[in-house]
């Protein structure tokens, strides 16, 4: 989870770019049922998802859900904003 955010905020912040990290959600059957070793299962544990929405520079323009919700997030972007940074 807090690879997945951090290289998730990266990106905002140096793309300089609006960005939806979708996820979905898992239960906590699912998670104790991963495969792996065992300190790359413990980078995600479970339950829940972990759904972002950044805009460029890194500010969260949505509040994450807690670990047993489930949900939308939304959030109003201003494209011209990643726009300006691409040209």
């Amino acid at each position: 989870m807090r690879v997945n955010n951090a290289a998730t905020l990266w990106y905002a912040v140096v793309g300089q770019l609006n960005v939806i990290a979708a996820c979905s959600v898992m239960d906590v059957a699912g998670s104790e049922s991963r495969r792996g070793v065992e300190p790359a299962k413990q980078l995600v544990p479970g339950p829940g998802g972990h759904a972002r929405i950044f805009a460029p520079g890194g500010e969260e323009l949505a509040s994450p859900l807690g670990g047993h919700e489930q949900g939308l997030l939304y959030a109003d972007l201003e494209l011209d904003l990643s726009f300006e940074s691409a040209a």
